[in-house]
């Protein structure tokens, strides 16, 4: 049966039109964040599945996307233009994301990942609890136990994420991209060869000092071969200049406040609440309602490592609260990485001189140490991205192989560290629920850092007091209405690149 797209008399015949559907995702979308909000609280919830049914519904009536394109030229209007190309996107990655066959193994294996139980010697144990013994335990057997504890769970959906993976790569084709890896870039504007160029100018730039980083692991454990159970555990014990308990947990909320006052703004006038929960990450920023109501949900412990996750979700709760469109499709539609970048900024400030200093009383060498070891951390950090990333690009290129001798020969070429044999990759969850996502935290802070460093070369600080406004006024108030590499132009002059973020790796940067 053929369906023809609906005839409108004119441009505001149409806007009524697409107003109605933006109502109804508004509306859904409220729905679902409550709906997760009040899962992890274990709290009676609707089904997020039920809640993407109705949106599957929605976004996939047979009429939408060819009415959108047939509009995409006609209309004169700019915010028209906008909401019909940013919706347009949407439409291509829900059908994807809601062909039945494919919605239904990610609800599967997101349900096994959801409740699976981590157990070490034989008691059940939290996320945080897990990685806390990966992190500090000085056993090193019982540090490797806990480490197959956190990723005993791949080997139970391995071959259901190879077919998630194969029915992604066949419908992305279906739509007229090679593969899903390139339609996820394309859909968010990200150029595939520039970003490859940008990750491999990373490792070179941070190869020599993480080789050496690596020697000085071996050295102070005493150790031939240095697995992931190793190197968490070197960071923690060898590059922690300061002590957990300068950190304590129960004062970030008292810190957020106090940066937030700096720049005159009132957190307890901000439409956000923070509720304590293990959860499966270290702390998870709901939107509930853009504007109006966020929620922040975290099971925080002490130390700075903690600061940086709360200050991060608090940013996105900051970005989520200032933005002032009216239209949802334009207050939503930044791509994650753009959002993730905003949270960064905000997250930066915790590893400031100046906010170290005033904040918290420390020694300018305390200080001083601290910043070069945190460097040192971003080198793995964004090395370890980068790995995963080419790995999971890898994934939807070739499917087919051995895929856990692929994830291990990834890590040693780019990381230096050894993965034992064992069913491990499909463990996180990133790969099931947020496919090419994992990328999206190291272009989010080189979008923090190009936004950063040009504010301290206009005003040589970002506690002046202008800085949040300047992030309001150029980011956050008016949503996606111009497209984000635009805006960071406008705001900074210049078109982004990593040339700020190399900066801050470099050994002799200074802040």
């Amino acid at each position: 049966m053929i369906i023809l797209a609906p005839e409108f008399a004119g441009e505001n015949e149409f806007s009524v039109y697409l107003k109605d559907i933006e109502d109804k995702l508004y509306s859904l979308s409220v729905k679902k964040a409550l709906s997760y909000r009040n899962q992890f609280l274990g709290e009676n919830h609707i089904k997020p599945s039920m809640i993407d049914r109705e949106k599957t519904d929605l976004l996939l009536r047979p009429e939408l996307y060819e009415t959108l394109i047939a509009w995409k030229a006609r209309s004169k209007d700019k915010l028209l233009q906008r909401k019909v190309d940013l919706l347009s996107r949407e439409i291509l990655k829900a059908k994807v994301a809601y062909e039945p066959e494919i919605f239904r193994l990610t609800n599967k294996i997101n349900k096994k990942m959801q409740t699976f139980t981590l157990q070490l010697n034989g008691i059940d144990m939290t996320r945080n609890q897990v990685d806390d013994i990966i992190r500090k335990s000085p056993d090193r057997n019982l540090r490797e136990k806990a480490w197959w504890a956190e990723v005993s769970s791949g080997e139970q959906i391995e071959r259901e994420v190879i077919t998630l993976i194969k029915l992604r790569n066949q419908k992305a084709r279906e739509l007229g991209y090679n593969h899903y890896g390139e339609m996820c870039l394309n859909l968010e504007d990200i150029n595939q060869d520039k970003l490859f160029l940008l990750f491999r100018d990373i490792l070179k730039h941070t190869d020599r000092i993480w080789k050496n980083t690596i020697n000085n692991c071996k050295e102070s454990l005493s150790v031939e071969t240095v697995y992931p159970w190793d190197i968490k555990y070197y960071e923690y014990k060898y590059l922690n200049a300061i002590s957990d308990n300068y950190f304590p947990k129960d004062e970030i909320i008292e810190n957020f406040r106090k940066f937030l006052s700096h720049f005159n703004i009132d957190l307890n006038k901000l439409p956000i609440e923070v509720n304590y929960q293990d959860i499966p990450h270290g702390g998870i920023c709901i939107v509930i309602e853009i504007g109006k109501d966020i929620r922040v949900l975290t099971n925080p412990c002490d130390g700075h490592r903690w600061y940086k996750i709360m200050f991060h979700e608090l940013g996105h709760a900051l970005h989520a609260s200032l933005i002032s469109s009216e239209s949802y499709i334009i207050s939503s539609g930044d791509p994650d990485f753009f959002w993730e970048g905003m949270a960064c900024v905000i997250q930066q400030i915790t590893s400031e001189r100046e906010w170290l200093r005033d904040h918290f009383d420390l020694p300018e060498k305390v200080i001083r140490e601290f910043i070069l070891q945190e460097r040192t951390k971003s080198y793995h950090w964004y090395r370890k991205i980068i790995s995963d990333f080419f790995f999971e690009f890898s994934l939807y290129q070739r499917p087919e192989g051995d895929l856990n001798r692929r994830f291990r020969e990834y890590a040693y070429d780019n990381l230096f560290i050894e993965i034992p044999s064992g069913i491990i990759w499909p463990h996180d969850s990133i790969y099931i629920t947020h496919p090419f996502y994992i990328q999206n935290y190291l272009l989010a802070d080189i979008i923090a850092y190009h936004i950063i460093h040009y504010y301290k070369e206009k005003y040589t600080s970002i506690f002046h007091k202008d800085f949040l406004n300047y992030l309001k006024t150029n980011y956050f108030e008016q949503g996606a209405m111009i497209r984000w590499d635009k805006k960071i132009k406008i705001g900074t002059g210049r078109e982004l690149s990593a040339d700020s973020l190399l900066k801050e790796l470099s050994p002799v940067a200074k802040k």
